[in-house]
């Protein structure tokens, strides 16, 4: 192998081991080289990558040479070219002669430096191609020559003199064609060392650059970082790569990486996400954050490409921009209600924020007082020589050299050159503190600029000061200095911000006139709010008892409809006969739902609507639900698919009700609306909050009908659906999301919905929940129900319900069941019933003509109070609405049952009093 051969291949070798931020360095050096390069693929002969070069010398477009194999150049047959691709990729040899096929078919002759390259994971071959054809051909001449020599010798001695003649041009040539060889190696000598260059100066800017670049994994591990984010950090690269990026950020900042990191991983980018970083030693460092996942041609994450930059200035600003609001907005409000008292307001907020600059100002000087004698650089002269004294490391630092002032050489801005601000004219040695300082002055200066060797400006803060001996003599020139770049660029913008200011207060002052005017009409205002806010308060009481009435109205006589019908179903009935009873009670039940819905809707409305906080299982929850709604996606043949991710807990504290009425209600909505195809709940793990409590995000997805966009924001508003035509085919109130926004909201979570119109649509809802273990005290009302529901003794009951027919469904009830009956239609038969016998349970209603059904507890209790015993009361109501319950309660019953009442419901209340 050549040398310059071997420097490429040791070159390209390196480059391939480099880590993935010089790829476009590489590509860069690749597409533009003079010389000829080609990418691989050593197991097709597939031509992955060419340059400029390469297309110019085949006569090729590059999309053209891209659609093309190695075979189609080289002359070589296939299984020729395969065995000279794997001795590359083997590197069992580097360098080949092929015979290569042009676009115009010309063959040419050309020396091939090829070896193995590992790009974005893949194993390719790299080849430099050389064109030897008239190198080649010069040899060929050689040769032929040689041997013309070699058969000529006898015959042509006597021509021995012209011989030597040619002999000596053949050999020109040779020397002609040595000195191009060596000029081509030159060349490539070249093309490595710039290569060498340019790698360690984007190595140079990646590592110093002014932001913070990290990439991470897929798991959120850091596996690069550069000096920069290292810096802010305060850690080494080795303590900190295979570390968890959020160990280095704030806990709020934590939460605002978990919210975006699914998503990020989804949609491939993040933008301006603002993190707080913390530093080793504690402090901590605002930063705006944008990265860019880098996936591989199938779509799969490889790794994130972050860039950090520093916002704490901006924020500094930003606080200061929201302060100013804040008191502006105080002023305002303050204008509003208190006109009388505005003009002096305004004279003490000016007044205020008068002080504030003042403050700001005092401020500054004593911090340029502790710049002198803190992180600032310090040099020192002799007078009145103007001989360097020292000079401290800082002063190095903000000059980027070794600044070693010597004032005995003669001018120093010819030592030393600095400009002043804003020109480019050398500042004038009479006017620099250090010089002033030796003749006696103190001074100070902010507009020197000195330019360090790196080309970057820096604007300097000098305060010059005389030093002097016990005699009073000047002995030395002592100057201190200080970057104020950014505090100038602060200054700056304080500035602009008072300008505002400046121009607010006018227009504030002109706004102080119209305010006056619209005083009188904003008393008016005020006076017709609180006359519409009296009418609505009536008009919500008025609401509520209208509710209240209608409840009772409406589920009265639902009870005594449904309770005939459950009655009936269990009756002998041919198949017509049970298919109308089953086509009454559906109608029944969905009347029923519509009066649920709107009794729901309306504690929600009111803020009445409670949480309970009890412990549940989460798979049999969504057994139940899936159990529920099995049948009627049978029957339309649509699939119904459960998915709880691995990384769920089964038991939980919440309010399992409300979770079943969101899901039931939404799987109910997907069931309806799809014909065919399928249904998927999904639930999995979104959040940990570290206290117990975690965040379910739970999905409902269909093939159905879908949801038009512009309709989108308008289905979780009250009495809304996508179009009028829903109502028409699907029927339902238009309550339903609205309840299950207002639930998923109590439960500290939020429902949103995703959708393709005709191809189906996505129901996304959250909620937090409490991790619990096994052995904690369990509260399921549900399984208490059905586990207390197992007495079995002849119970006797008193039934004491005003309607006839409600009366005549629940004896029927407690018939079937063989429990005794006695009955009473107001609140004194009840009284008298009570005395003359003993009842193991009574159901008492509430509303009744002659003694209502509160009083009537209260006599029972009175009795109950004398003689020791204590006789379950259960209370039974068509009113549903919010308080009910309470008002129950207080009264002395001991539970509450709603109408239409329901027989199972009615079976398991009964024997569980009786049997407590």
């Amino acid at each position: 192998m050549s040398k310059d051969e071997d420097i490429i291949q040791k070159n390209l070798t390196n480059l391939d081991k480099s880590t993935c931020s010089f790829d476009l360095l590489y590509f860069s050096l690749f597409t533009n080289n003079h010389s000829i390069m080609l990418l691989i693929d050593p197991e097709t002969g597939a031509i992955i990558d060419a340059n400029s070069a390469a297309c110019h010398f085949y006569g090729y477009s590059s999309t053209d040479l891209l659609k093309m194999k190695i075979s189609q150049i080289n002359t070589l047959t296939p299984e020729q070219i395969l065995e000279e691709m794997n001795n590359a990729k083997n590197e069992n040899r580097h360098q080949f002669y092929f015979e290569h096929r042009r676009s115009d078919g010309e063959i040419r002759s050309v020396e091939v430096y090829s070896g193995p390259i590992v790009i974005n994971n893949l194993q390719l071959l790299y080849s430099i191609v050389h064109d030897v054809t008239d190198q080649r051909k010069a040899k060929e001449e050689i040769i032929a020559l040689n041997k013309s020599l070699e058969n000529k010798v006898v015959e042509r001695t006597v021509q021995l003199l012209e011989t030597n003649n040619l002999l000596h041009e053949a050999n020109n040539k040779l020397e002609d064609t040595n000195a191009s060889l060596e000029e081509e190696i030159s060349e490539r000598m070249g093309i490595e060392e710039n290569l060498n260059i340019s790698m360690l100066e984007i190595k140079d800017l990646y590592e110093n650059a002014p932001c913070g670049y990290h990439s991470l994994d897929q798991n959120g591990i850091i596996i690069r970082i550069n000096d920069t984010e290292l810096k802010w950090l305060g850690y080494t690269r080795e303590e900190i790569i295979g570390k968890k990026f959020t160990e280095f950020i704030t806990a709020d900042s934590q939460r605002i990486y978990n919210e975006n990191f699914h998503r990020y991983l989804k949609f491939g980018w993040v933008k301006d996400l603002e993190f707080t970083l913390i530093n080793r030693n504690g402090t901590q460092l605002p930063v705006l954050v944008s990265g860019t996942a880098i996936k591989d041609e199938n779509g799969k994450f490889i790794m994130s490409r972050s860039t950090l930059y520093d916002i704490s200035l901006k924020k500094v600003a930003e606080n200061k921009l929201i302060q100013l609001n804040n008191d502006l907005e105080k002023i305002v409000v303050s204008r509003t209600y208190h006109l009388e008292e505005t003009n002096a307001l305004l004279q003490d907020e000016i007044a205020q924020r008068t002080k504030v600059e003042n403050d700001l100002a005092d401020q500054n000087q004593i911090m340029n007082t502790l710049l002198n004698n803190l992180n600032v650089g310090v040099s020192m002269i002799e007078a009145p020589s103007g001989k360097a004294i020292f000079t401290n490391k800082h002063a190095k630092q903000l000059t980027g050299c070794d600044f070693l002032p010597d004032l005995s050489h003669g001018s120093l801005s010819k030592a030393f050159p600095v400009y002043k601000l804003n020109t480019n004219e050398l500042y004038p040695d009479d006017k620099m503190p250090i010089v002033r300082g030796m003749s006696g002055e103190s001074s100070y200066v902010n507009d020197m600029v000195v330019v360090r060797p790196d080309g970057k400006k820096v604007l300097l803060e000098v305060f010059g000061t005389p030093v002097t001996d016990n005699s009073g003599q000047i002995v030395a020139s002592l100057v201190s200095f200080a970057d104020i770049t950014h505090r100038k660029q602060a200054e700056d913008a304080i500035k602009n911000l008072n300008n505002q200011l400046v121009k607010t207060n006018i227009t504030l002052e002109e706004t102080n006139t119209v305010l006056e005017e619209e005083i009188q009409e904003h008393y008016e205002v005020i006076a017709e709010l609180n006359k519409a806010k009296e009418e609505a308060e009536n008009a919500t009481i008025a609401k509520s008892d209208f509710l209240a009435h209608m409840s009772h109205e409406i589920r009265t006589p639902m009870t005594g409809v449904l309770g005939i019908l459950q009655l009936l179903q269990m009756s002998e009935l041919n198949e017509e006969q049970f298919h109308f009873i089953k086509v009454c009670m559906t109608s029944s039940e969905l009347l029923l739902k519509v009066i649920n819905d709107i009794l729901d809707y309306s504690k929600i409305e009111i803020g009445k609507l409670e949480i309970e906080k009890i412990n549940f299982k989460l798979t049999e929850l969504i057994s139940n639900i899936e159990m529920l709604f099995t049948p009627a996606a049978i029957n339309k043949s649509v699939e119904l698919e459960i998915n709880i991710e691995e990384n769920v807990p089964d038991l939980l504290m919440g309010d399992p009700f409300k979770l079943r009425q969101v899901l039931s209600n939404l799987i109910g909505n997907a069931l309806k609306f799809t014909h065919a195809g399928r249904i998927d709940l999904t639930v999995r793990k979104i959040a940990d909050y570290g206290n117990k409590e975690i965040q379910l995000l739970f999905s409902v997805k269909d093939t159905g009908i879908g949801i038009k966009p512009e309709k989108i924001k308008e289905i979780f508003k009250s009495f809304s659906q996508a179009d009028s035509s829903t109502t028409r085919n699907y029927g339902g109130t238009g309550l339903g999301l609205a309840i299950c926004k207002g639930l998923t909201e109590k439960m500290k979570g939020e429902i949103w919905v995703e959708s393709t119109f005709e191809e189906g649509c996505t129901f996304y809802f959250t909620c937090v929940f409490e991790e619990t273990e096994e052995g904690e005290d369990s509260k399921n009302n549900e399984s208490q129900a059905i586990e207390n529901s197992g007495a079995k003794k002849s119970l006797k009951l008193l039934i004491v319900e005003d309607d006839d027919i409600i009366r005549m469904v629940i004896e029927k009830f407690s018939i079937r069941k063989g429990w005794k009956v006695v009955l009473a239609e107001d609140g004194n038969a009840a009284l008298d019933a009570y005395q003359r016998q003993e009842f193991d349970v009574i159901i008492m209603d509430c509303q009744m003509p002659v003694l209502d059904g509160y009083k009537t507890t209260g006599a029972i209790r009175q009795l109950e109070s004398q003689s020791g015993k204590h006789t379950p009361i259960i209370a039974m109501t068509a009113n549903a609405l919010v308080g009910f319950r309470e008002t129950c309660l207080n009264a002395g019953m001991d539970d509450y049952l709603t109408k239409p009442v329901e027989i199972s419901a009615f079976y398991a209340i009964v024997e569980r009093w009786a049997k407590s």
